[in-house]
Parts: C-alpha cells; structure tokens; sequence
C-alpha cells in the first residue's frame, strides 16, 4: 500500500511537493514526478546549492531551483511516535 503527504499550504501553482511515507513504493513514486530527482545529501548546516548550477548529489543544508520540472528531493527519517493523519 503506498502513502502520500501533500502539503496544505499557499506556494505558487508551480510549485508541488510530496512526502513518502515507509509504505510507499519507489516505483508509485516516480510515476508522478516529470524528472529524474536530484538528490540532496542532507546534513545539518546553512549551505543552500543551486541545483541548476550542481551535476552531482551535493552535500548542503537545502536545495533550491528556477528549473521548470527539475525535482529536489532528500531523505528525511521520522520519529517513532510520529503519525499523519
């Protein structure tokens, strides 16, 4: 079974976002995003990269773009207790 989190906020039109959930499969994934992601080493900081001017996973904090479809994505763990609903 796969579990999707969408976002309830008031970002631009063009902008989407997305949190899988441990339920959720790759492969459903991927079917909704338009771009291969680029993938963000996450570690505790304040660097921030451009992702159009990366061409490899970069180690920073955030990641931003003016890309149309280019898809930034991390891997975040939750905390055991932590629910959604």
């Amino acid at each position: 079974m796969s579990e999707l989190v969408l976002p309830d906020w008031p970002a631009p039109p063009e902008v989407r976002a997305v949190m899988t959930t441990r339920n959720t499969e790759e492969a459903d994934v991927r079917a909704l995003l338009p771009a291969e992601p680029a993938w963000l080493r996450q570690v505790h900081g304040t660097r921030v990269v451009h992702l159009d001017q990366i061409v490899s996973s970069p180690e920073a904090d955030a990641a931003v773009t003016g890309r149309r479809n280019r898809v930034c994505a991390i891997r975040v763990a939750d905390h055991a207790g932590s629910s959604y609903r």
